[in-house]
């Protein structure tokens, strides 16, 4: 599968989790079923993730401060770009912050551009 169509497929099927109360009783099908959304949509990250990683690119939580500490924030993503910089110095470009399908969505069309410029040109014979 291309890496167009895993980011793409980030895009459509990764859904926001629903807050659940710990206080709250569940019962144990429910528990289950939870677990296994929670597994698939740490799948789908790690899948995306990989993809990314194998352009160079990186997608990660936002970092914001909490008091004295950090936290990440549950829905906020930022899409980072190729290392640059002299040795030693190295940094990413911030390509787009938004939800996670939303970074899928720009990382989709960036890696398509990536693509289409792999792709030689026959007309001028290289």
């Amino acid at each position: 599968m291309s890496a167009v169509r895993m980011v793409a497929y980030g895009v459509l099927e990764l859904k926001h989790k629903d807050a659940t109360p710990l206080w709250m009783d569940i019962s144990d099908s429910a528990l289950a079923a939870e677990r296994e959304e929670d597994r698939k949509r740490d799948e789908l990250r790690k899948l995306v993730g990989d993809e990314l990683k194998r352009y160079g690119l990186l997608l990660q939580r936002e970092v914001v401060p909490n008091g004295g500490k950090f936290r990440t924030k549950a829905n906020a993503h930022i899409l980072y770009g190729q290392r640059t910089g002299p040795k030693g110095f190295k940094v990413r470009e911030v390509l787009h912050k938004g939800d996670f399908q939303d970074c899928c969505r720009i990382a989709a069309e960036l890696l398509d551009a990536i693509d289409r410029a792999q792709i030689p040109d026959t007309a001028t014979g290289f």
